[in-house]
């Protein structure tokens, strides 16, 4: 080891003397520069905003409605298809009104996506043959319809705002049959079926311009059909026109109530009514009156076809001589003023009826234009008074906009005063208002009274105008009925409303 150790040391020598026998020339002019140099700097780097995660954006989903055609029964029911909403909200149904969405009859609520199946139930008498199924948000309260309010309708996929079916209407409609017929003396009415759909009410009103005026009668009806119908009515406060309507019986049950609780039936949106001609009994109404003017009013007179009224003078208690005639038409006939021979005027008088059989508008008693005569061959007769009787009539009513209220029939013998006078603890009180009458009859006396004064009942009197004519002063005081005096009591609606 140690002799390989020297061997190598010499070796290493050996070769260190052989380099150092070559001379070596430096480069003139060589110069060498040291340039101390350092690292260069790193660059900091400019930090960038991080990429953000993309969010998925949903799909909105389009509102939508698939529907067909169906059949629509007793229940009600009515299935749509497919409903498609982006959030909670009302799948609705309209009727028709001449191609767009009339009345809302039904309606359900819809959860946020596809709905299968949707049944909404509505009123079948409400249903027209073509339906609008619409969509509504949910915007108010919660689970709430509140249309009109903030649950608006909602525009479809298509831009549409509803979407029309047909309905095969397969339901009992209520209906009324009643036909044509003459009244007898006794009033009764006859209604051949009537179909309820539930307890209910049939009545039967009078005309008035057309419409369905005064009630005159009604019965109650069970759910169902009910045949064979017999309403009584007063005939004399009838029309030739009647309306036999069909109502619910959904306030109080067994009482009617027309005006707050008993509405019309509707089938279609149709009040459920028969009209039908009444032939009414001949018949005379007439009041106790003065002869003013060399005349007598009828109230009414019911003649079967053209005819006559005459005014007969009294022949010791029996009808005399024809003072006075005036001519009829077929119908009803009111307010008839008949001219009368005034020295052929007794304290009674008697009305009668005539046909007008020979020329027309002539009247030919006795060659022709006989006596009307009832059953049994009595002649439609009546008698009235030409002395001594004063007559008040009132009516509840509601105070005008030109602060007047009216007295329907006034029938004095004497120049008055009709006086509209508060009400005191039971009593009448202050006057209000008063208009001057002469003698006679008249009709719908409108007064102006103070309304500061008014209250809820109203006294209208009658005043004997005993002072200066048409003043109304101290001496005109109250015209006495027998010992009392000639006032009614009437109730003014909707004071203080």
């Amino acid at each position: 080891m140690v002799i390989r150790f020297f061997f190598l040391i010499t070796l290493i020598l050996g070769l260190a003397a052989c380099n150092g026998d070559e001379q070596v020339s430096p480069s003139p002019a060589a110069t060498t520069t040291l340039v101390a140099t350092r690292p260069p700097a790193t660059a900091t780097p400019t930090p960038r905003p991080p990429t953000p995660t993309p969010i998925a954006t949903p799909t909105p989903i389009p509102p939508a409605i698939t529907v067909v055609d169906q059949t629509l029964g007793d229940d009600g029911r009515l299935t749509i298809a497919s409903v498609t909403i982006p959030a909670a909200g009302w799948l609705v149904l309209y009727t028709d009104q001449e191609g767009q969405m009339g009345e809302v009859v039904g309606y359900a609520a819809v959860q946020p996506g596809v709905n299968q199946d949707v049944v909404v139930t509505i009123d079948p008498l409400q249903a027209t043959p073509t339906l609008h199924a619409a969509l509504h948000t949910d915007a108010g309260s919660l689970h709430t319809f509140e249309f009109p309010g903030p649950d608006n309708p909602l525009p479809l996929a298509s831009g549409e705002h509803s979407l029309p079916f047909t309905v095969e209407i397969q339901v009992t409609l209520p209906a009324v049959v009643a036909a044509d017929q003459v009244l007898g003396l006794d009033g009764l009415l006859r209604v051949e079926s009537a179909v309820s759909p539930g307890p209910g009410w049939l009545a039967v009103h009078a005309d008035s311009d057309g419409e369905v005026g005064p009630l005159l009668a009604y019965l109650p009806l069970r759910d169902g059909l009910n045949e064979n119908l017999v309403l009584a009515l007063d005939w004399r406060k009838a029309t030739p026109r009647l309306y036999a309507v069909l109502h619910h019986d959904e306030g109080e049950s067994g009482r009617f109530e027309p005006a707050t609780g008993d509405p019309i039936v509707l089938a279609s949106g149709v009040p459920v009514i028969s009209p039908l001609t009444a032939v009414l009994p001949p018949d005379i109404v007439v009041y106790d009156q003065p002869v003013v003017n060399g005349a007598v009013e009828v109230e009414r007179a019911v003649s079967n076809g053209p005819g006559w009224l005459t005014i007969q003078g009294d022949d010791n208690g029996a009808p005399g001589l024809i003072i006075g005639f005036a001519p009829l038409e077929d119908g009803i006939n009111e307010q008839i003023t008949v001219p009368v021979v005034e020295n052929g005027v007794t304290p009674v008088l008697y009305a009668a009826l005539h046909q007008d059989t020979g020329t027309a508008a002539e009247f030919e008693f006795p060659r022709a234009d006989p006596l009307v005569l009832l059953e049994g061959g009595r002649p439609v007769q009546t008698t009235f008074s030409t002395e001594g009787q004063n007559y008040l009539f009132t009516q509840d009513q509601t105070l005008t906009t030109s602060n007047t209220v009216t007295v329907p029939l006034v029938i004095v013998n004497v120049n008055v005063w009709a006086v509209i006078r508060a009400d005191q603890g039971g009593e009448p009180g202050e006057v209000l208002g008063q208009t001057w009458l002469a003698a006679g009859i008249h009709h719908d006396v409108a007064i102006e009274i103070d309304p500061a004064g008014a209250t809820e009942v109203l006294y209208a009197e009658l005043f004997l105008d005993a002072g200066a004519r048409q003043q109304f002063d101290s001496p005109d005081v109250p015209l006495l009925q027998g010992d009392d005096p000639l006032r009614a009591p009437f109730i003014l609606r909707g004071l203080g409303d």
